[in-house]
């Protein structure tokens, strides 16, 4: 008996597929051999499951159902008598190569040489054939990346006259402004100074179903601290000295609007406070008053410092952190999409001249690209807007740049490479971004669950809040898991991948049964996540000291 499938294996951990007719008397040889090339899967039409289902065929092969969406495919198909065989769920074949690469990673770690099969729909099938077909047999499949999940259609002109550049971290940049404009729940932006993390709160305020109400930003730096709460919150006549009639707060004047509260981690703990309690009730009380009001503002914040080393020294409130950062996006400093920075400068001297001028030969466009822009594009603006003003009304060419960058101290040539990445290696730096992550993620995902798992809190709101956290977060660890060497080592791989299947089953228990959720939790969770947060301390630890 045979079936059209295709063969998808895992060599130094990446995905290789191709397509094949398989022979299920070939396959029972193949695992009594326990061959070096298991563990293996077979992606098959679901159509086709059926003759998997043979009375002859009993005990040899292990029909799992149908996959609960919530599971994950090494929880139904590991340590299973037989071959397992499942219908699966999958309508997108990037997930698809997800969840098959994770099944196979973690059968080899557990040294169990299986053979598994999953059944798909004819159009994922379909779609997953067209990339072996044109890959050719045990061709490498592209590894899956957030960019490639998500940048899926157009997004609106208007967002791309406002966010310039045609390389992949805006374009994802502008993907993620979409989704985050579909949704009301807070968003945290982070990057350098000058790489428009207004723009992008903004963008989100305009696309969104409140564009047509405010948008109030507010500069927690620029914002003295005994100022602050009565800035903010409001306050009522008689407060304080000087309080000469009631007065609403920023947040407040948001109404429903959106409230943008720029430079975040300078909130002294006091506000942070505050804000957080602000942030998930939706009411606030403003100075001096003795009822609270409603605040429904969507609230976006932003900062250009580390956060993560901010969490560690007990600068910034861990809950707050994980409230806001419900959706992240990072703004790119220039360094990082430097191809993008001829038609940043066509913008930006098109804005400066308001269209009175000719555009910028390519010469001295040439010229702009290779400079170093450590103050991203606001140095750059600055920069041309200066050019302008000194040779307003005056022929000039790239000597008169030259010149003029000079004088301005600005250097020519390479752009700057990244401290980090002498002092560390590539290797390295790439192993300290992927554990801060994952550091992140899991923190994350500990307040998320708080309100059920350590408060015992079962109502409705709590328990869909918790299912969502854990879900999101699932979601992250699966994608950092796909590159288990950037953890530096196997013992905090498994770590972090035996936590994740904790999760996993955590979570299926919850969408059926609060109490036997919460009961698993306390007897088989805390112990495991407390290993993962450590062994991940550790490994950054041991890369600083340059262990």
């Amino acid at each position: 008996m045979s079936l059209e499938a295709i063969r998808i294996g895992v060599q130094q951990d990446k995905v290789e597929m191709s397509w094949c007719t398989l022979e299920l008397k070939e396959l029972e040889t193949l695992k009594s051999e326990r061959s070096d090339d298991l563990p293996l899967a077979y992606a098959v039409k679901n159509a086709r499951l059926d003759a998997l289902r043979a009375p002859e065929l009993a005990g040899r092969f292990t029909d799992r159902g149908r996959k609960n969406k919530a599971t994950g495919l090494s929880h139904l198909l590991m340590r299973q008598p037989g071959i397992p065989f499942i219908d699966g769920s999958y309508t997108d074949t990037g997930q698809l190569i997800r969840s098959l690469r994770t099944l196979l990673l973690n059968a080899r770690k557990a040294d169990e040489r299986n053979v598994y099969i999953v059944g798909i729909d004819e159009t994922v099938f379909a779609e997953l054939a067209a990339h072996a077909g044109a890959a050719g047999p045990r061709d490498e499949f592209p590894p899956v990346h957030l960019f490639d999940l998500l940048c899926k259609g157009d997004v609106p002109a208007r967002l791309c006259e406002r966010l310039v550049g045609t390389s992949r971290e805006i374009q994802f940049v502008r993907h993620l402004i979409v989704r985050a404009a579909k949704q009301a729940i807070p968003v945290l932006i982070l990057g350098d100074p000058g790489t428009g993390k207004e723009i992008v709160a903004r963008a989100i305020h305009d696309l969104s179903d409140r564009a047509d109400e405010q948008f109030v930003p507010v500069n927690c730096a620029a914002i003295p601290h005994e100022l602050l709460e009565a800035e903010l919150f409001g306050y009522v006549k008689g407060a304080f000295t000087g309080a000469a009639k009631d007065r609403d707060g920023l947040w407040l004047t948001a109404g429903k609007g959106t409230l943008f509260l720029d430079e975040i981690a300078d909130l002294a703990p006091d506000h942070q406070a505050k804000v957080l309690r602000a942030l998930e009730s939706q009411r606030i009380r403003r100075v001096g008053d003795e009822v609270e009001k409603n605040a429904p503002a969507r609230v976006i914040a932003a900062t250009n410092r580390d956060l993560a080393s901010m969490l560690q020294n007990k600068q910034f409130r861990d809950d707050l952190y994980y409230r806001l950062r419900t959706l992240t996006i990072r703004t790119p400093a220039v360094r990082d999409h430097a191809k993008d920075i001829p038609v940043l400068v066509k913008k930006l001297w098109k804005d400066i001249t308001q269209g009175s001028e000719p555009e910028l030969s390519k010469e001295l466009v040439a010229e702009l690209a290779a400079q170093a822009w450590p103050g991203n594009v606001r140095q750059l603006r600055t920069t041309l807007a200066g050019f302008h003003t000194l040779f307003l009304n005056e022929p000039f060419g790239l000597p008169h740049l030259r010149a003029f960058l000079e004088h301005e101290g600005q250097t020519s040539g390479s752009q700057p490479s990244r401290a980090s990445a002498d002092e560390f290696g590539v290797f390295r730096v790439d192993c300290l971004h992927q554990l801060r992550q994952t550091d992140d993620v899991l923190r994350a995902c500990k307040v998320g669950l708080r309100p059920v798992v350590v408060d015992h809190r079962t109502d409705g709101a709590s328990v869909a809040s918790a299912r969502a956290a854990v879900r999101q977060h699932l979601e992250e660890l699966d994608i950092l898991c796909l590159h288990p060497l950037q953890f530096h080592s196997e013992a905090t791989f498994r770590a972090v991948y035996r936590l994740k299947g904790r999760l996993s089953h955590f979570q299926s228990l919850l969408a059926a049964n609060v109490g036997e959720a919460i009961a698993y939790w306390e007897k088989e969770v805390p112990e495991q996540f407390d290993l993962a947060l450590h062994a991940v301390f550790e490994e950054v630890d041991g890369l600083f000291r340059g262990h």
